[in-house]
């Protein structure tokens, strides 16, 4: 993976930790596009392992396949907490409904919560 702030000196000193906060990618040739307008402007940019670094390539590439792995574990994970805050919500209020209709204020069965 490459640190996306490009060292300003030889110096094995790693840089300040509030310039290492970019995201991650492997080293490889990666497109650039901007669009400013109706302009569209594109370059190709070279990323190399930082020389600094103490990890090699395949060190770096499971680092980064975890990171990924980790990534969409969370996306499912928020998916499914919000899937149970919706599915608890629809609950909630049509037990709530349930009540309202229900003659004489029974309410056998129906437990609310909330």
């Amino acid at each position: 993976m490459v640190n996306a702030v490009e060292a300003t000196d030889s110096s094995p000193q790693p840089a300040p930790r509030s310039r290492r906060t970019g995201p991650r990618v492997m080293p490889g040739t990666y497109t650039i596009k901007m669009t400013k307008g109706e302009k569209v402007y594109t370059s190709k940019l070279q990323l190399v392992l930082d020389p600094r670094g103490h990890y090699n390539e395949q060190e770096r590439r499971q680092q980064f396949d975890l990171g990924h792995q980790l990534y969409k574990m969370m996306a499912r994970m928020s998916f499914a907490e919000d899937s149970m805050v919706n599915l608890r919500d629809t609950a909630t209020a049509r037990a709530a409904n349930y009540r309202q209709m229900m003659p004489c204020g029974r309410t056998s069965g129906v437990v609310a919560t909330g």
